[in-house]
């Protein structure tokens, strides 16, 4: 860890034992660097929930619909909900076409 140093609150040494099986191995390599939250930023409009929710079954993580989330909060009432409600900005309907 000394010359790491430096670089302190920057990086995380870790420490893997390489005399276990290939399979497990991979597995404990998986399991430290595979990402634990993917934030996906899309427009409401676009059917985003299904395809997100079959890839979060494929590559075993969860999907949270954030929009779902903030309308059941809103819908329940809760004081989240209303501390949503009270930063709500008015927004012009705009038509294209």
């Amino acid at each position: 860890m000394g010359l790491y140093e430096a670089q302190k609150g920057r990086i995380e040494c870790i420490d893997l034992n390489t005399g276990s099986s290939l399979e497990t191995t991979t597995t404990q390599l998986k399991n430290l660097f595979s990402p634990k939250v993917i934030l996906i930023n899309h427009e409401k409009r676009l059917g985003i929930d299904t395809t997100c929710a079959n890839l979060a079954i494929k590559y075993n993580m969860i999907y949270i619909s954030v929009y779902q989330i903030i309308k059941q909060h809103i819908e329940e009432n809760t004081a989240f909900g209303k501390k949503l409600k009270a930063a709500m900005k008015p927004k012009n309907i705009t038509f294209t076409t």
